[in-house]
């Protein structure tokens, strides 16, 4: 959709773009504004340069902010060369960088720090542009079919004007009076009631904004879980008033089909050992590992990792943890190339041919999407005081804004300790193929233009990969089964390090913010998906480049319960931790 003007601001200054952007289409004035207006299923970056593209008039809320940000200064040059005029709206006294400055030399500034009616000079000097890019349109189609404009002194009669009249009058009491039949009626059906429930669907968490307060499972309540703990007790005393016979043990399926006759008699270690998995429920919270991004030391109070138990395993004694929150802020892949958006042999990726571009070359440009391959995956699984990459390592230059690489960090497992290393369970993980393995296999790749987690996606047709890990990323598939079906929020917040630690321009005012998952787009070779609620009321999940810098890591991992025992409660509060 085309709008009059596009707003450009770092994030910091959200609120004010924000109020700006309300003003302005208070007046009547179209504005385009991120991520408001992104189109679901969009590249972000591509849905920028479209928008500053088709807009008459580019804003920049000019602030120490978006002052070093790249995003900003990026837009500002596309409107420039693009010929889009631009408002720089000062909001701070700041100088401009040379970069900026060179780009503003001849545009208009506007100095809203000592001014009361700065949004009516704004919307004044807006009008002006716009009203004179409207005049010089319409003299080029006049140019263009030769018209001359007459002055008609004749006076114009509209001889249908009257019937056109009667017939909208005669049209509108005809309406007014069904209008008053059917709510007649609709009151009737009130009164009387009717056979159908109406059902209110139970909407994710993704659709909902950023002030919206969330209830947490019910299960972290103190009454639900005495409950819990009282029904656990009858159990366990109806089990041991069981005959001789013998009893079930609980992480043998084939055992439990047994009818009461066949049942083995237990061993003495069975007995002994407290059920550990059975006092933990979906919903509980775990502490175990400790984290802390680069730059920070032992004494980080974010260090010592809180997860969040999202599937229970019984059969095999194991649990299913994903962190409770963001812990770092890491691009997915890297450019192949070493350079973001140049190719191994130096030359800029062109928009202009990019239909053209092989999968292969997208690599080069903009990393790969294939998890397998990805460098957050070799760093989730490494313990590894500097990680050893199998390609090009995810160096400043690799990412979209050359910000937060980790070539040089220890891996994810470098401080856990030996016993937390070895209750980690190798999981075999399936993943949807990109672009490029899927045409390689000749198989189906998964993508979707929906956003919704609630939709339901069909992922037995795409083609998919096996990997081993022990440390991971969600999918799609995995985040619809273990977090929306089970009513466990998707939003997620960073840690205060995560946030410290984050050098990108990324949303920086969102209580939530957005985190990767290992799906890749599978319409190309160098996208993924990110769950995106908290920051955009448009989704739950959009796609990005692989090497977006300013997106959150939430790992996931299996640990076994194996000869180990429980202190705490599992709320948030006093989460379960492993007895010494």
């Amino acid at each position: 959709m085309v709008r009059e003007v596009f707003i450009s601001y770092a994030n910091e200054d959200v609120k004010i773009a924000e109020d700006a952007c309300k003003y302005l289409e208070q007046k009547n004035i179209t504005c385009w504004i991120a991520p408001r207006d992104i189109t679901p299923g969009r590249e972000y970056g591509e849905a920028i340069i479209d928008a500053i593209e088709n807009s008459k008039a580019l804003l920049l809320i000019f602030s120490e902010y978006s002052n070093e940000s790249p995003h900003v200064l990026r837009e500002v040059e596309r409107a420039v060369s693009k010929k889009v005029p631009v408002i720089a709206y000062r909001i701070s006294n700041t100088t401009p960088c040379k970069s900026m400055e060179y780009f503003l030399l001849s545009n208009q500034w506007l100095n809203a720090t000592d001014k009361d009616n700065h949004y009516e000079e704004l919307y004044s000097s807006i009008i002006e542009i716009l009203g004179k890019e409207e005049k010089d349109e319409k003299e080029e189609e006049r140019a263009d079919d030769n018209i001359v404009p007459v002055k008609d002194n004749k006076k114009k009669s509209y001889p249908l004007l009257g019937t056109i009249l009667i017939f909208a009058s005669c049209l509108l009491i005809f309406l007014s009076v069904l209008f008053i039949y059917n709510n007649k009626n609709k009151g009737q059906v009130a009164i009387g009631g009717t056979d159908q429930d109406i059902e209110t669907p139970i909407a994710s968490g993704g659709h909902d904004n950023t002030d919206t307060e969330y209830i947490e499972p019910t299960r972290d309540s103190e009454t639900d879980r005495e409950h819990d703990n009282r029904e656990q007790k009858q159990e366990d005393e109806q089990n041991n008033n069981k005959s001789e016979s013998g009893k079930e043990d609980p992480d043998s399926e084939e055992q439990s089909g047994k009818s009461d006759t066949q049942k083995e008699e237990p061993s003495e270690a069975q007995n002994q050992r407290p059920s550990v998995i059975d006092k933990v429920s979906v919903g509980d919270y775990i502490e175990f590992g400790a984290y802390e991004p680069q730059g920070y030391s032992s004494e980080n109070a974010d260090r010592d990792i809180i997860w969040l138990v999202i599937d229970i395993n019984k059969e095999k004694n194991q649990l299913l943890l994903l962190s409770h929150k963001i812990l770092d802020m890491k691009p997915y892949d890297v450019a192949e190339s070493g350079v973001f958006d140049k190719d191994s042999e130096g030359n800029s990726y062109d928009r202009t041919i990019k239909d053209t571009y092989l999968f292969e070359q997208m690599i080069e440009f903009r990393g790969n999407s294939d998890w397998e391959k990805s460098n957050i995956r070799t760093w989730l699984n490494s313990d590894a005081a500097r990680v050893t990459y199998k390609d090009r390592e995810p160096i400043e230059k690799g990412t979209d804004e050359y910000e937060n690489s980790y070539e040089l960090e220890a891996g994810f497992l470098h401080g856990f300790t030996d016993k937390e290393k070895a209750m980690l369970c190798e999981r075999e993980i399936i993943t949807t193929l990109n672009g490029l393995e899927a045409q390689k296999e000749d198989k189906k790749a998964f993508s979707t233009d929906s956003d919704s987690i609630a939709d339901t996606y069909d992922f037995s047709i795409y083609g998919t990969k096996t990997t081993k890990d022990k440390v991971f990323l969600l999918s799609l598939e995995e985040v619809q089964k273990y977090l929306y079906n089970n009513n466990l929020i998707i939003f997620a917040e960073p840690t205060q390090s995560a946030m410290d630690s984050d050098d990108s321009s990324y949303y920086f005012n969102s209580k939530y913010w957005p985190w990767s998952l290992r799906t890749p787009n599978g319409a190309s070779a160098h996208e993924i998906l990110a769950i995106s609620a908290g920051i955009s009321n448009t989704g739950d999940f959009r796609y990005y480049y692989a090497p977006a810098c300013g997106l959150g890591i939430r790992p996931a991992i299996t640990i076994s319960l194996e000869q180990i025992s429980f202190e705490g409660e599992g709320s948030k509060e006093n989460p379960f931790i492993i007895a010494e």
